[in-house]
């Protein structure tokens, strides 16, 4: 249940910053992520992988799990 509400709140919190930063971030600062955006992108993708994993089971979130890695280490895999 504690875990529960931490990725509840982490969630909610998350969401709001993107509300709220979404006008600068659209306006001035696209491609240009700062370390706050980066931070909260990767706590949102840690999230959904665990609602994956919950409400699919561990297989869909394996597979979510190895696309993201097939993004940042494609370039650097054998064609």
């Amino acid at each position: 249940m504690v875990l529960d509400g931490v990725i509840l709140v982490l969630s909610i919190v998350t969401i709001c910053y993107w509300i709220v930063q979404y006008p600068v971030y659209a306006a001035k600062r696209v491609g240009l992520p700062n370390q706050w955006d980066i931070a909260f992108g990767l706590i949102l993708i840690v999230i959904s992988l665990e609602i994956t994993r919950r409400a699919m089971g561990n297989t869909l979130m394996i597979l979510g799990l190895a696309l993201i890695l097939q993004t940042y280490l494609g370039p650097h895999l054998p064609g």
